[in-house]
């Protein structure tokens, strides 16, 4: 796994975060690249360096794995119904 640097250049939701403006973030290349494409973030090393000497911190970017899915899934379900989970009546 690649990662790669850019400077968001709007709010831009990812994966459940909200970005914002002259934040950098570190993701996988393919991320930065989508990002950089829909016109989100700018991954020039001149852009990464002025958010950073503004004083801007380096965010890694974790994205949604299967792991991390299974994981909530596997903390949320304890095998029974809660009460307002119960299954429609279907008349039978």
């Amino acid at each position: 796994m690649s990662m790669k640097k850019a400077r968001i250049l709007v709010n831009t939701p990812l994966d459940g975060i909200d970005y914002k403006p002259n934040q950098v973030i570190e993701a996988e290349a393919a991320t930065i690249k989508d990002l950089v494409n829909a016109g989100f973030a700018d991954d020039k090393p001149a852009a990464v360096k002025y958010c950073l000497e503004e004083g801007e911190e380096v965010i890694t970017h974790q994205g949604v794995t299967a792991e991390s899915e299974a994981a909530v899934i596997t903390d949320d379900q304890t095998g029974e119904l809660a009460p307002d989970d119960e299954p429609p009546d279907t008349g039978g």
